[in-house]
């Protein structure tokens, strides 16, 4: 089993001898604590692990790239999505289970363009009356969550996160409460992606920048039944049939690099993506304290038309609505 955490290899050196024409300097009396000198080196995990690699993708680097490219071709994706939260021993381990709905949309690429007509090649082509382009919002979510789960208990739940290239957005509809707030500047392009890590409360990283990536994380290539965060045997020890498609993807694991934003508040990051398409699957966070959150995705469907009125973050009449505005965040480092 690979270290959760990178290795820190401390070195201290000694301080240097006195030249001869310098006085030497006076003793240090009883109980004073002389200054040490250290330092921090830090040790990359491997980029992949036995059992992890095939003959598509060889280490972590490779798939990254692969994720790279396989979401700059994705124009929408529709999911059912589970949310369990495990909270740490200090909140009592409670776990909450949400379950809803995601949608997915890339406005950035462009619709595919229809086939030529070649039916009749020297019929000159009538002069093309093109539609004003509707403005580039960027990548577009929303999450409907319909149920949750304390225990033994199940509760309807009413709660829709929407992001719309501008504004993300908590409704709750029976209570007709909106709470909005902007997290790209006003005039700035769309480039705010609120699923990517450590951008928003669900991380479910799709097309993320390789680049990106490594600059705040160390990634490694796991074999896919790696600490997966459901038993994938039953009691007896025999493989869950619906457990089967975890084969079926790769791992990635990332740990934040020291100094980078999220080193202040994960342990460790675990993706899984189909080994076709490289489609998420399963996202797991585990933070500081030992909590964790965990998203599962499944009935995925990419490419597909989104329902009418997706991604509204109008303000309906006669609701309580509270708005912040954009609040330039920290840097990483």
């Amino acid at each position: 089993m690979i270290p959760i955490l990178p290795i820190l290899v401390l070195s201290i050196a000694q301080p240097p001898a006195t030249p001869p024409d310098v006085p030497a300097q006076a003793p240090a009396q009883p109980g004073a604590i002389e200054p040490i000198h250290t330092e921090i080196t830090v040790k990359p995990p491997p980029k992949v692990v036995p059992g992890a690699a095939d003959d598509k993708i060889a280490d972590s680097d490779a798939l990254l790239a692969a994720l790279e490219t396989a979401g700059a071709q994705l124009r929408t994706l529709s999911a059912d999505l589970t949310h369990i939260n495990r909270k740490s021993e200090l909140e009592a381990g409670q776990t909450v289970i949400k379950r809803g709905r995601l949608l997915f949309q890339n406005e950035g690429q462009p619709a595919p363009k229809p086939a030529a007509d070649k039916s009749e090649p020297d019929k000159p082509e009538p002069p093309a009356v093109r539609p004003a382009p509707a403005p580039v919002r960027g990548k577009l979510f929303q999450i409907e969550f319909s149920s949750v789960e304390f225990g033994d208990e199940r509760h309807t739940e009413d709660q829709v996160f929407v992001f719309d290239g501008q504004w993300l957005v908590e409704k709750q509809p029976n209570n007709k409460q909106m709470f909005k707030y902007r997290v790209v500047p006003p005039g700035a392009p769309p480039n705010a992606d609120p699923l990517a890590i450590g951008e928003g409360p669900f991380p479910m990283p799709i097309g993320q920048k390789k680049d990106r990536i490594l600059e705040r994380f160390f990634a490694t290539l796991l074999p896919p039944e790696d600490n997966f965060p459901a038993p994938l045997t039953d009691a007896e020890g025999k493989t869950k049939p619906s457990m089967a498609w975890v084969k079926d993807t790769y791992q990635l694991r990332l740990l934040p690099k020291p100094g980078a934003r999220e080193a202040r508040d994960y342990q460790e990051i675990r993706l899984w993506y189909t080994r076709g398409q490289f489609l998420p699957r399963v996202a797991r966070t585990v933070k500081l304290d030992d909590s964790s959150d965990e998203i599962l995705l499944t009935d995925i469907q990419t490419n597909q038309a989104l329902p009418k009125g997706a991604f509204d973050t109008s303000e309906p009449p006669g609701w309580n609505i509270q708005v912040q505005q954009f609040d330039q965040p920290k840097a990483d480092k």
